[in-house]
């Protein structure tokens, strides 16, 4: 875990958090359409932004742990008053005892981040003059899409720039790849 990314990454939930927690009253703007559709694009790049902090504070190679056979013994007993739970005792039950998923951080973040814009969402139905609206959770997401696309393609351009640099200097000692 990189600890300097995980200060900034707290630091831009918590700004999120804040200006979610804000009365409509006193945001900024006169709520015109033009202030609107400002704030409703914002969310993209305030996603993006969030996306990539969190992806980059755990961010590790060699990170992925493969689950097999989980055993459904290790899952807590759920009744039927409770179908939710059950639900999701059963998805955990055949997910990972009859298919090998990878799970590594990245997804783990990226639902991290999904569950964040939801349960944002729905604070902000809690706050006066403000509501849960379905296009902002659409733009929350579709920022988080782009926070991922941006931080997988620095990476692979890091990756690359590594390989080119190892080519350069197998170059200049006479070996080749």
């Amino acid at each position: 875990m990189n600890l300097k990314y995980l200060v900034v990454s707290l630091l831009n939930t918590g700004l999120i958090i804040y200006v979610s927690s804000m009365p409509n009253h006193c945001l900024p703007g006169d709520g015109s359409l033009s202030d609107q559709i400002v704030s409703n694009v914002a969310h993209i790049p305030a996603y993006g932004l969030l996306t990539f902090l969190w992806l980059k504070t755990f961010d590790r190679r060699k990170n992925t742990t493969q689950l097999h056979n989980f055993p459904a013994s290790q899952l807590p007993s759920f009744t039927k008053s409770q179908p939710h739970n059950f639900l999701v005792a059963q998805l955990l039950n055949f997910a990972p005892s009859r298919l090998p998923v990878p799970l590594n951080r990245p997804f783990s973040v990226l639902a991290g981040l999904v569950l964040f814009a939801v349960s944002d969402e729905i604070h902000q139905s809690f706050i006066p003059g403000r509501s849960a609206s379905g296009i902002d959770l659409g733009l929350d997401l579709l920022g988080v899409f782009f926070g991922l696309c941006v931080f997988s393609r620095l990476k692979q351009l890091n990756r690359l720039n590594q390989l080119n640099e190892l080519n350069i200097s197998n170059e200049r000692s006479g070996r080749t790849l």
